[in-house]
């Protein structure tokens, strides 16, 4: 089985060439740069302020989005039951992040993490477990935080209401 496993990985490095990598990279960076060049104003960024506050709320961003991809870590540690290395998580998680950043929203990271947890020795059916219901855990923790957050602090983000409110009916 590992025999099997090895030679299938060598087939598929044989098959794929440094040329179908460099190429794309090439022509991307191209069409960016020329973006870039007709698009850059150097006069926007005078309209930006950068003071120790930004730094912070920068600071604050990158440490909510390391908690979060550490919960996505141990999530999906826990949900293997001990079949995954921390090491094998990590990797899982970051693989699964970059695709869902450079795949279309139709397709997603989710479907390809299924794959990704396939590869690190863990059956298709339990990888699919895994991963949808890593999915839809945070969604329902983010989904449940954002709404809680827009019910506390309605009055600090949108002033008053402008909506007449009926009193609560009596008993």
């Amino acid at each position: 089985m590992e025999q099997e496993r090895q030679e299938e990985n060598q087939k598929l490095t044989k098959k794929i060439s440094p040329y179908k990598i460099i190429y794309p990279i090439i022509i991307g960076l191209a069409v960016v740069s020329y973006m870039l060049y007709k698009e850059f104003d150097p006069k926007a960024f005078d309209m930006i302020t950068f003071t120790w506050n930004t730094v912070f709320w920068l600071f604050v961003a990158v440490l909510c989005m390391a908690i979060r991809d550490l919960g996505y870590i141990i999530r999906i540690k826990i949900l293997s039951g001990g079949k995954l290395t921390w090491i094998q998580s990590i990797r899982v998680i970051f693989l699964w992040e970059f695709t869902s950043a450079v795949t279309p929203s139709a397709i997603g990271g989710t479907s390809l993490a299924i794959l990704f947890v396939h590869k690190e020795g863990i059956g298709v059916g339990k990888s699919s477990a895994m991963v949808m219901a890593t999915s839809f855990s945070m969604n329902c923790i983010s989904s449940s935080c954002s709404h809680s957050y827009y019910c506390l602090s309605t009055t600090r983000l949108y002033g008053k209401c402008r909506i007449p409110r009926k009193p609560w009916p009596t008993v």
